[in-house]
């Protein structure tokens, strides 16, 4: 049985019973890891200080008011480690938008697991390699692998009652995200029976942006297992996320995606204006791109990002 987590594009799609809208809601950059492929590692200019609680509270309401359906907390770096995490993530779910938490593992200790489960959180844990070395060459953090195992164990378990099926697919609220590399390529198999029924496994190329430009573990790395990433709509041809969605910067800044850091000060802040005023804005500037260089999923992947970003910056 095919597994869906819970609050992915393909579950809301098929629920029915939700709208496909994302607020995808960045942290403060804070993270315990150093990882060769991380593309938030290099220095952006913010647009003001960050958002206040008050403010993300004030969000969400209005999220809510606009008939959201999923809180994405990605973070800058590692969310669990934010100061106001816990408390936004109880007014969301409070508020029934579903928090979906993407995590590097390290901190999921077992009040923090409790905690998650009770606020019906879906959680996207990253696991490049199931092997000490190469897990932990790829962030660069000692003593990290076996944290993260264990942890791993003790959500697996946590979370095994939330299991639940919907038109003939496994509903999950726990996932795997794996980024290709040259390290991990063979492994990928391992990683899938690793997941076993109790996790979603999502498989996503890396991004050449940040610290993967010039670390040839990136270069050229294809997968021979095809997955769908969690945030692509049915049809193949968007990222939800993106296209259902808007992406806020820790201090507000409109984003074409979370991963977009470069469009900083270039779309606008959401402190002028709210949600409302801004949706759909940056879509329309991605849609102006993609009719002259061609379509992509993934705006970030794009082969002329840089030249997104470029046209961004000319019309400042």
């Amino acid at each position: 049985m095919e597994k869906l987590l819970v609050g992915s594009a393909r579950h809301l799609e098929y629920s029915k019973s939700h709208s496909l809208s994302y607020l995808m809601l960045h942290l403060p950059f804070a993270c315990d890891y150093n990882c060769t492929q991380c593309c938030n590692k290099v220095q952006f200019t913010h647009d003001g200080p960050p958002l206040s609680l008050v403010e993300i509270k004030s969000l969400i309401d209005e999220a809510k008011s606009l008939s959201f359906s999923v809180l994405v907390i990605a973070g800058e770096g590692e969310p669990l480690l934010d100061r106001n995490f816990r408390e936004i993530v109880r007014i969301a779910n409070e508020k029934g938008l579903m928090p979906y938490i993407f995590t590097n593992g390290r901190h999921l200790n077992p009040d923090m697991l409790d905690f998650l489960k009770h606020q019906n959180a879906s959680l996207v844990i990253n696991l490049n390699s199931l092997k000490e070395e190469a897990y932990e060459s790829l962030n660069r953090r000692p003593g990290s692998c076996k944290e993260v195992q264990k942890n791993i164990a003790n959500l697996r378990a946590a979370f095994s009652d939330t299991h639940a099926e919907l038109s003939g697919y496994g509903l999950r609220r726990i996932a795997i995200n794996t980024v290709l590399s040259k390290l991990n390529k063979e492994e990928i198999p391992k990683i899938i029976d690793f997941c076993g029924d109790d996790f979603v496994f999502v498989l996503n190329t890396p991004m050449i942006r940040g610290n993967a430009i010039g670390d040839h573990n990136f270069e050229d790395v294809k997968p021979r297992i095809e997955t769908i990433p969690l945030g692509t709509t049915s049809d193949m041809k968007w990222c939800a996320y993106m296209r259902n969605g808007i992406s806020i910067g820790s201090s507000g800044e409109i984003l074409a995606c979370a991963y977009a850091l470069e469009c900083s000060g270039y779309l606008g802040n959401v402190r002028q204006g709210g949600l409302k005023k801004y949706m759909g804005a940056a879509n329309k500037v991605v849609d102006n791109f993609y009719a002259a260089e061609g379509h992509s999923r993934c705006i970030v992947r794009h082969q002329q990002y840089p030249q997104f970003i470029n046209r961004l910056k000319g019309k400042k």
